[in-house]
């Protein structure tokens, strides 16, 4: 009995240790990650867990700001299977973007990166491509032998900066405001992006195919956008080809906001000091004065307060400070405000409220200038500018004359009609 036992007992257990190595492979196989919006499904090819966790916040903020610029909603299509391989597959066939059919019928877009290259124009260029095959073929495979769509590179490298909020700004070179030729969008359509390794034009190359779509996705144009990429039709062959320019957009006045966008992408990024406007450096005098502590906020009354020395130095960092900002109109003022602070403690009782008279007077006199400099800014852009804004066509255009006739020229009308 004891010796069955035992042999009943090492049986069992040899099952058991047959059992679990057939199934622990399976379970320690990590199952799909689904993004948060539900537009990427993620898995991994042996990449690292750190590089797993950096991608998967990659595409969370990518999905985020694809659905916003292009006004797409989650829908019911199926995610984009992103398949990350670890860095030692490094292949010419890597990374690559496919379009198949699952069991069922529904459609299945496949993105296969490379573990550390997340951060490359190809790599968004792939996602965005995705992103929009997601949208075309919704929940309707292709048939069998169709040809999968190639959308305009513009557009594709254009989205995948967009939706990459860590891109960084790149100064867009805009000659055309000092009188050279300004870039044409058919010009620009028919151009090859350069080649990645070249990062110089290849950033320009992005930056530009950005503002363009930017620029052709205001004033309403995201519904025929969405119109022109979500076509498929499962009961017609498809051409491979999608037209290079979406119906809908007026092609003019895309490119004259394309072109002033791309004139005003000449700043530093949003963590680089920028110099105020006129108007805006006088708004943050105004509520700097504002929240002085004396009445009608006066600041020859700072010396009667309670810790006046104190309150005057606080004052005068803050002015400083301003004056690093400020428009060069505006600092006469901010020049004559810190040396007022500076003699307020010595200066008589009698000057006092005569100097702070005459800061107010020149504020009002730097006021009137800047509104001056604005409307003649304002009339050069709509009279003299080779490329305006459109804020002033409509006044520009000519209203029609109605001619207005009295008895008498409505007689001579009456006569000429009879052949007289």
């Amino acid at each position: 009995m004891t010796v069955c036992l035992s042999l009943h007992f090492r049986g069992g257990s040899m099952f058991l240790t047959l059992l679990m190595l057939l199934v622990l492979p399976a379970l320690q196989a990590k199952s799909p990650t689904l993004s948060s919006e539900g537009l990427f499904s993620l898995s991994d090819s042996g990449a690292s867990s750190a590089s797993i966790t950096t991608f998967s916040r990659i595409l969370g903020a990518y999905e985020k700001q694809f659905l916003a610029v292009t006004g797409f909603t989650r829908g019911d299509a199926p995610p984009v299977v992103v398949i990350l391989h670890p860095s030692i597959e490094s292949t010419p066939s890597l990374p690559a973007l496919r379009v198949d059919v699952m069991e069922g019928g529904a459609p299945r877009v496949c993105l296969d990166l490379l573990e550390g290259g997340d951060t490359g124009s190809k790599n968004r260029q792939l996602i965005a491509t995705s992103l929009l095959l997601r949208e075309y073929y919704g929940t309707s495979a292709p048939e069998s032998g169709a040809l999968i769509p190639l959308f305009p590179s513009w557009v594709t490298y254009g989205l995948g900066r967009l939706c990459t909020p860590t891109s960084s700004v790149v100064a867009i070179p805009a000659g055309y405001l000092h009188g050279d030729a300004p870039p044409e969008i058919e010009a620009f359509l028919i151009q090859r992006p350069p080649d990645e390794r070249d990062h110089t034009l290849s950033d320009l190359y992005e930056a530009m195919a950005a503002s363009l779509l930017k620029a052709g996705l205001q004033s309403n144009g995201g519904n025929a956008f969405r119109d022109w990429v979500s076509h498929h039709d499962p009961a017609a062959k498809s051409s491979g080809s999608i037209p290079v320019w979406p119906p809908g957009w007026e092609m003019r006045s895309v490119e004259r906001r394309w072109l002033l966008l791309m004139a005003g992408n000449q700043g530093g990024e949003s963590r680089t000091t920028t110099l105020m406007g006129a108007a805006e450096t006088l708004a943050a005098y105004d509520s700097l004065i504002s929240s002085l502590p004396t009445a009608g906020h006066s600041i020859g009354l700072l010396r009667k307060e309670k810790g006046a020395d104190y309150l005057i130095e606080q004052c005068n960092e803050r002015v400083g400070a301003l004056r690093f900002r400020a428009n060069p109109m505006a600092l006469p003022l901010l020049d004559g405000t810190i040396l007022f602070l500076a003699k307020l403690k010595r200066m008589p009782e009698k000057k006092i409220a005569p100097a702070e008279a005459d800061l107010l007077a020149l504020r009002a006199e730097i006021l009137k200038r800047s509104r001056e400099i604005d409307h003649y800014l304002d009339w050069y852009e709509a009279a003299k500018l080779p490329v305006r804004s459109g804020l002033f066509d409509r006044h520009l255009e000519s209203p029609e004359s109605i001619v207005k006739k009295g008895p008498v020229g409505r007689y001579l009308d009456a006569i000429e009609a009879r052949g007289w």
